[in-house]
């Protein structure tokens, strides 16, 4: 039993290994002390093709980051404020805003969430008061 539990667990961190495609840090903007304003990742075997990005603010934290495909936002992207705390986070479909999306207060508390569809608001929307309390649902259907 042990010996299949080891095994199970070489396999998987096999298969993340490999899944993960091989990348090549590039930082493409930088501010006046030196520090990365924008890195973008390349495929290592496609070097023009861009995979995923980084922003930073000034105070070098995480500003914007996402995954690119076929040159257009495609999959998750993440956005913070200035102080770390999650602004905005949701996925991409084609450069378009598809599937569930949320965004947070600077306090960090739900600001408001729901679903896009091919770019467009679609279902029951949910927005918050700073404190957390429910203000209104919206349906866009």
């Amino acid at each position: 039993m042990r010996t299949f539990k080891i095994i199970s667990i070489f396999c998987i961190l096999h298969l993340f290994t490999y899944c993960t495609p091989a990348l090549i840090k590039k930082v493409e903007q930088v501010y006046e002390d030196g520090s990365p304003k924008v890195v973008s990742y390349y495929l290592k075997n496609e070097p023009n093709v861009l995979y995923k990005q980084e922003v930073y603010y000034a105070n070098h934290q995480l500003r914007i980051e996402g995954l690119f495909e076929k040159g257009e936002k495609h999959g998750k992207w993440i956005y913070y404020y200035e102080n770390g705390i999650i602004w905005s986070k949701g996925d991409f479909i084609k450069g378009k805003m598809d599937g569930f999306h949320e965004s947070f207060h600077p306090n960090g508390k739900l600001d408001f969430k729901g679903n896009y569809k091919e770019g467009l608001r679609t279902g029951i929307w949910y927005f918050y008061h700073e404190n957390g309390e429910l203000i209104k649902e919206v349906n866009y259907d």
